[in-house]
């Protein structure tokens, strides 16, 4: 009797010592089931989180290309004011620069006919009788004269333009410079080219017999600002 009771008390414990070792598997089975559960959500999870960045990337990419397409836009409006403006500006540039070379041909012009003057005025006064030279005044010098008389009877007009050039040389010595090279220049053609006319020539015609210079005119055929004129009848 005792033995069995013996027996049966130690059945009782082998069955509760596997039972509470089932029970700790399980707990340990459970603990391991929920890491994995863990790690398999945390893989999840990345995913996610990628997910949700995208959208905010869209936005900012959206950005940058409206930033951009405003900045040509802008570009496009600035180079189109330019445009606008120049081709405001370029007609009354050219204006004023077709103004500035009608005053220049003016004072071209206007020194070239002052330097005829001045040299014909100096060969007529090598021709005048030596007491008129004097002024009637006894004992007083005679002014200085062109060291290279034209003929006796001429009309005093140099046979060319480029004796302006050159000068007229005194019986001092001395060389009375009447223009510079650049005052021969055209501003309109920009070349030392000019219409010359003679005191025998018609004051009409374009073309001379060579005689001498007593009149000039530009070479040009535009027509001035005034739209009345042309350069070559100044």
């Amino acid at each position: 009797m005792g033995s069995g009771t013996q027996r049966f008390r130690l059945a009782i414990g082998g069955w509760r010592l596997a039972e509470s070792q089932l029970a700790a598997t399980r707990s340990i089975g459970a603990d391991h089931a929920q890491t994995c559960d863990g790690l398999m959500s945390g893989k999840n999870e990345t995913p996610r989180t990628t997910s949700n960045k995208q959208p905010a990337t869209a936005p900012l990419a959206k950005t940058r290309a409206a930033s951009a397409g405003f900045s040509v836009a802008e570009l496009i409006t600035v180079v189109a004011i330019i445009a606008i403006l120049a081709a405001v500006a370029l007609p009354v540039a050219r204006f004023g620069i077709r103004r500035q070379k009608e005053v220049e041909l003016h004072g071209r012009l206007r020194k070239i006919t002052d330097a005829i003057d001045r040299y014909q005025e100096l060969m007529t006064l090598g021709q005048m009788p030596q007491q008129q030279q004097q002024g009637g005044m006894p004992g007083q010098a005679p002014p200085p004269r062109p060291a290279q008389m034209q003929a006796l009877g001429s009309d005093g007009y140099p046979k060319t333009l480029d004796e302006l050039l050159k000068g007229v040389k005194m019986s001092d010595g001395k060389t009375i410079r009447l223009l510079r090279e650049r005052d021969l220049i055209d501003p309109m053609t920009g070349r030392n080219e000019w219409i010359v006319l003679s005191t025998t020539d018609d004051p009409d015609t374009s073309m001379t017999n060579g005689d001498n210079v007593f009149e000039v005119h530009s070479t040009s055929t535009s027509l001035a600002l005034d739209g009345k004129t042309h350069y070559n009848e100044w």
